[in-house]
């Protein structure tokens, strides 16, 4: 099984930002994990192509983290991931694909 693990950060702040792109033809996505590494700046995240919203997502709180993980049954969000922020500030991203 050939497996795909991207690590990186996403600075952050008042106007939408892809904090990574859809999943490339071939992989699937079975782990994806975002934490706000900000100080004082909510991270708010949206699934999708539509522009992120502050406060209409999933808000994560300084040091909060999200995590969808293919464990359980559970289908991993296959598409785009947006995030905004109320403050500048920067999002931890990692995530595992796997070959299909």
């Amino acid at each position: 099984m050939t497996q795909i693990v991207r690590n990186g950060s996403v600075t952050i702040g008042a106007t939408t930002t892809r904090a990574c792109m859809a999943v490339m033809v071939g992989y699937k996505r079975t782990q994806l994990i975002i934490t706000n590494t900000s100080a004082a700046a909510v991270a708010t995240i949206v699934k999708g192509n539509q522009a992120a919203v502050a406060n209409a997502g999933i808000r994560l709180p300084p040091n909060g983290s999200y995590l969808e993980s293919t464990d359980s049954g559970f289908m991993c969000w296959q598409g785009e991931v947006q995030v905004i922020a109320d403050a500048a500030g920067t999002v931890a991203v990692v995530e595992t694909l796997e070959r299909v």
